[in-house]
């Protein structure tokens, strides 16, 4: 379900936390005093009472640059006002989980509440998760994806658990009262070292949080390497080394003494820029710099993502060679 909603919205941020680690664990137990200005002492867990109509946010800087991650949270929300159990009133949303998040009027998330399908899904105790995908650009909220779960015994005033995975190209939400379901999955590229990640209480809503989990891992090269095979790379290499009609000659303060190959050439570009093998011709590869011809329909992806990102520890600096 798409949508193209425009809402205007408010939101206080509370504290943004570095957390400088590949993996971060925490729970009831373990207490959330050092990481969250809603820490309670007594219970262990996070809890914040919105009594306001803003949004109430607090992310954590986790590192993110060239790795997959997970980031899972345990979590139960409520409004201050309760519903009517004979009417099926439009639900709120009274938490969600944030990303991406620059300041107050810029960033990504999901929504979760519960919602009925009928007039009597209270009384019988039958309702769904549904999980709304937005995103905040300059103030405004753009409404993206909506995914609905089936699951039984779903109620305002139990835990979920929402899981983000991140596997290099896209994201995957998983949420759940007991056991996970995969919601959707979302095409997704992360290009910053670091990415605040976090949560937020809805207006006029309790949020309690039990659990925060993060965990990483390499994005490896073999993912992509299966379809490089010695016949594409010899192929790609002894095409025509000037740009032929429809390409664009680049050229990368990168090449053999940095101990790149055409199979590295190939993995960074695909890779950052999220192009096609094919839009790739005449890797030639010198002992200070690489000359390549990018599809002109590509080229402004490869400009934009791959300009000083690294190689083999390089960076990598881009401009056309035409004059060369």
């Amino acid at each position: 379900m798409i949508r193209n909603t425009l809402l205007t919205v408010a939101a206080i941020i509370i504290a943004c936390f570095t957390i400088a680690a590949d993996n971060f664990y925490r729970d009831y137990l373990t207490g959330f005093e050092d990481i969250s200005d809603y820490s309670n002492l007594e219970s262990g867990c996070i809890e914040i009472a919105n009594n306001k109509k803003e949004r109430i946010i607090e992310t954590y800087e986790f590192l993110t640059k060239d790795c997959q991650f997970t980031y899972k949270i345990r979590m139960k929300a409520s409004h201050f006002r309760k519903r009517s159990r004979l009417l099926n009133t439009s639900p709120k949303h009274s938490a969600g989980v944030v990303w991406n998040y620059i300041d107050n009027n810029n960033y990504e998330g999901l929504a979760i509440c519960t919602e009925n399908s009928n007039h009597y899904d209270d009384i019988t105790n039958r309702q769904s998760l549904r999980i709304d995908i937005f995103k905040v650009t300059n103030g405004k909220e753009t409404a993206l994806q909506s995914f609905r779960l089936n699951e039984e015994g779903v109620n305002d005033t139990g835990y979920h658990t929402v899981k983000i995975s991140y596997d290099g190209d896209s994201l995957t939400i998983s949420a759940g009262h007991r056991q996970l379901e995969n919601a959707g999955k979302i095409g997704y590229r992360v290009h910053n070292d670091n990415m605040h990640i976090g949560y937020f209480a809805g207006r006029k809503s309790k949020l309690t949080v039990k659990r925060i989990e993060y965990a990483t891992k390499p994005i490896k090269m073999r993912q992509y390497s299966t379809a490089y095979t010695k016949e594409k790379l010899e192929s790609s290499s002894k095409r025509k080394k000037g740009a032929s009609e429809g390409y664009t000659r680049l050229f990368l303060t990168v090449g053999s003494m940095d101990k790149v190959k055409k199979k590295d050439i190939i993995h960074f570009l695909v890779s950052k820029a999220n192009i096609r093998e094919s839009d790739i011709q005449g890797i030639d590869i010198k002992r200070k710099f690489t000359f390549v011809n990018i599809n002109d329909k590509a080229v402004k992806k490869v400009m934009r993502h791959c300009q000083k990102e690294k190689l083999n520890g390089r960076k990598v600096e881009i401009e056309q060679a035409n004059s060369r």
